[in-house]
């Protein structure tokens, strides 16, 4: 009998691409920015060192379509290594100015050597493609890459329109063809939002499993004898579904409080003269984030050293406490397989715990070392067991908060125009099946905006407040543009460099074909 975790890590990005050129790029850009230099490349290297150790690990990660659009587009690439050279400038004249401060000065040397270190990794290292790093480690087999939706959507707000759900669930899947040439076993639910029909979308395009938060079993009325701690099937589709192990997301959030760890609201970009940033100024004047960060949580300064022991403590912590759990769950199951889920949200770590990656290193390195546990793809999971308890889950999400996050008093006339577009994109599917030429591109275009629009980054960052007039802004041009091409069907007009324009403004999904909108024909 074995006891097994398997981490899912789950990349979130929303859809943010300035392209006027190479050295100008908006404050919004350093999102993925940010979460390239604090992530993903640390991520990737991290991944390749254990496999070249030939360390005994695997892991899921969740990376979404709207995430390797904006990886594999040049000009955003090009904007990401200005970005690297301005930092690299700046670094040099941080370690000038604090030759007096020894604990600042350490800092300033540490993030001069890692922008030279990301600039160096992400142009000669992955020759600037970090997506065909990860699938180079699927191939490997060291890593399950786990397909979700076209744009990061919380589905139960659309289920009762089966034609939205069966889009979202198709683009998910195509793209993820489309970028790593192979097919996926599981499909992530964003935000773990489940609702009933879901599963049997998810069944209908071959889909082997799902992960659901662990309230949608807790709360189930049928029968869960393993709890948390194995895989069981929907009773509707027979698809197999995973539970998230509902103790990770408070552990995390309790490591990532302690005030050793670094403080990333504490920029020296809202910190220093305006002449010493001359390179990080806008030219409106508005400050912008650098990532020089020398100060911890209580404002101490930064000890690199201290926080890594820290994040390795850490990591002792979560594993011990998820190998007394499994312990207790094998004896209470009378031996049986054992496993949990660890569902981990990379955009919170890049936000609050940039020792998150090393983190997630130690927890790799010595869940079999030294406790006994196998870490495992969450696919394998589901096949540990021969036969899979028949489930009818509850609906609901994996976040506490979620509904009222998207649907406050700040947001909530957001869910009521992209229905609205759902609904007349359903119906404009349907009546125009056969068309060629512009109309294609009019219905593609449309396509594109709907699912934009849809996503719950956009609601999310007006509740929160984080580059809300932005956000507000987008949706807005979302729905005018889709506005505009709904009218042009009507009237049969319509201006070829307009369409044109938005195309090369937004070229994401390069493929789309409008009529996976339409409504799927049943087999009796």
């Amino acid at each position: 009998m074995s006891k097994s975790i398997g981490l899912l890590l789950v990349c979130s990005q929303p859809y943010i691409r300035h392209i006027e050129n190479s050295e100008k790029y908006a404050e919004e850009n350093r999102i993925l920015f940010d979460s390239i230099s604090n992530v993903y490349l640390p991520l990737l290297n991290l991944l390749n060192a254990l496999d070249s150790e030939n360390i005994d690990f695997k892991i899921s990660i969740v990376i979404p379509p709207v995430l390797t659009s904006l990886l594999l587009d040049r000009e955003v690439q090009e904007q990401y290594l200005s970005y690297l050279e301005k930092r690299v400038l700046l670094g040099k004249k941080e370690v000038a100015r604090l030759k007096g401060d020894e604990r600042l000065l350490e800092n300033a040397r540490l993030e001069l050597s890692k922008a030279e270190r990301d600039r160096e990794d992400f142009t000669v290292r992955y020759g600037s493609n970090l997506v065909a790093a990860f699938s180079e480690l699927s191939q490997k087999g060291r890593v399950e890459l786990v397909a979700t939706t076209g744009t990061d959507v919380y589905l139960p707000h659309y289920c009762d329109m089966t034609e939205i759900v069966n889009a979202q669930v198709e683009t998910g899947i195509f793209s993820f063809r489309k970028t790593f040439n192979e097919f996926p076993s599981g499909f992530y639910l964003p935000h773990l939002g489940y609702g009933k029909g879901i599963d049997s979308v998810l069944k209908s395009y071959n889909m082997h499993y799902t992960v659901l938060c662990a309230k949608s079993l807790l709360f189930s009325e049928s029968d869960f004898s393993n709890g948390v701690f194995g895989p069981y099937k929907f009773s509707d589709s027979m698809l197999s579904f995973l539970t998230d192990d509902f103790d990770s997301d408070e552990e995390i959030a309790r490591f990532m409080d302690n005030p050793v760890y670094k403080n990333n609201a504490k920029d020296i970009g809202y910190e220093l003269p305006s002449a010493a940033l001359s390179d990080f100024i806008s030219e409106d004047g508005a400050r912008v984030s650098t990532g020089f960060r020398y100060w911890t949580k209580n404002d101490d300064v930064y000890d690199a050293s201290r926080a890594l022991r820290q994040a390795d403590i850490d990591a002792r912590i979560f594993l011990k406490n998820k190998s007394e759990r499994l312990c207790k769950a094998e004896e209470l199951l009378g031996g049986n397989d054992v496993s949990l889920v660890s569902v981990i949200p990379l955009d919170k770590l890049c936000a609050g715990w940039v020792e998150g990656i090393h983190f997630i290193e130690r927890v790799l390195r010595l869940c079999g070392e030294e406790f006994g546990i196998k870490s495992e793809h969450c696919v394998s999971l589901t096949k540990k067991q021969p036969k899979l308890a028949r489930v009818e889950p509850y609906s609901c999400s994996g976040e506490n908060d979620i509904g009222d996050s998207l649907l406050d008093g700040t947001n909530a006339w957001i869910l009521r125009y992209s229905r609205k577009m759902c609904r007349r994109m359903i119906d404009i599917s349907g009546r125009f099946p056969n068309e060629t030429g512009l109309k294609v591109r009019l219905l593609n275009i449309g396509s594109r905006e709907l699912l934009l629009a849809m996503s719950s980054a956009l609601p999310l960052m007006i509740h929160d407040g984080n580059f809300a007039d932005y956000a507000e802004k987008i949706f807005q041009e979302c729905i005018r543009s889709f506005t505009i091409m709904y009218d042009a069907l009507g009237s049969n007009t319509v201006s070829t460099e307009w369409l044109t324009k938005l195309e090369k403004k937004h070229p994401i999904f390069p493929w789309m074909n409008f009529r996976i909108f339409s409504p799927k024909n049943k087999l009796n």
